[in-house]
């Protein structure tokens, strides 16, 4: 391996979260590959390849620009790594903007009335799918915690039926269940009192022996199926869900504060983004001056 694959593999053991450590991986190897392909020695880059690298990620044309931001930045803390371990003597990134504007969004989230069909379908379909939608979506958990989520962790506070999740940077929360929601892990479990809640099933739609986790990609695929069926957006993923979560609970009033905990934000701006996306839209002055022009036009 080179001395740069070598600092890579270094640099990961910092991250615990194994989804973290996939997406820097390849972020970052794809970065070193093009190092290697233009001939440059990765440890000796410049802040002129830093603004070439990310000039080529814009210019192939599929990348949105939140994406970009995120590929160099974990760029940047593996070269912020290698500064610290005098393996390198600058960071290529380390003076490079951000392309997407803070706040800006693009995740599409559901109305109040599509979630309820959303909900509903779920249910008709499978426990497990219920249980799903009701985590994301009714305790804005992420999908990683979701599917994360063990039978060892429900318990029972303050008259709530409760369940334990780990946070970001391995960080612990405690979220209340709904009545409704307990009754469908309840029922989905069958006695069980370990393993994972949301898991896999069989064609047939029975738990998968022996219990499983389902993965991140299993879990989006089946809720644009379940969006389909619902006649919602199918574009949504499992992040629409968490979104939809911030955005109604901060329109009913919930504190800012509180909402940011219960989702597990580390800066309430983040939390704030998803209400402004909301007012941003309702508020919009073209909405009222479509509905006065055109009244009576078909």
């Amino acid at each position: 391996m080179t001395p740069a694959l070598v600092l890579r593999d270094d640099w990961l053991t910092s991250y615990s979260r194994t989804e973290t450590r996939r997406a820097y991986l390849a972020d970052v190897t794809a970065f070193l590959d093009w190092c290697h392909a233009a001939g440059v020695d990765a440890l000796e880059a410049s802040r002129v390849d830093g603004n070439l690298y990310r000039d080529y990620l814009i210019a192939l044309g599929t990348l949105a620009a939140a994406t970009i931001d995120r590929k160099l930045s974990a760029c940047r803390s593996f070269y912020d790594y290698a500064v610290e371990e005098e393996a390198a003597t600058l960071n290529p990134f380390g003076k490079i903007d951000r392309l997407a504007a803070p706040g800006d969004s693009t995740t599409p989230w559901l109305s109040r009335d599509e979630m309820k069909r959303l909900l509903v379908v779920a249910r008709d379909w499978s426990m497990r799918d219920f249980v799903l939608v009701s985590l994301l979506g009714l305790n804005g958990l992420r999908i990683s915690e979701a599917i994360r989520a063990d039978a060892a962790d429900l318990g029972r506070s303050a008259g709530h039926r409760t369940l334990r999740v780990i946070r970001k940077g391995s960080k612990v929360g405690v979220v209340p269940l709904a009545p409704e929601v307990d009754d469908a892990i309840e029922q989905l479990l069958g006695g069980r009192r370990e393993g994972p809640i949301v898991c896999r099933l069989t064609r047939r739609g029975a738990i998968a022996t022996p219990a499983a986790p389902i993965t991140r990609e299993a879990a989006a695929k089946r809720l644009r199926k379940l969006a389909e069926w619902a006649d919602v957006n199918p574009a949504i993923s499992p992040h629409s869900l968490r979104h939809g979560f911030v955005t109604h609970t901060l329109a009913d009033g919930s504190p800012l504060h509180v909402v940011q905990l219960a989702v597990g934000h580390a800066n309430p701006a983040t939390t704030m983004r998803y209400r402004r996306d909301e007012l941003n839209l309702n508020s919009n002055p073209s909405l009222r001056l479509a509905e006065g022009l055109l009244e009576g036009v078909s």
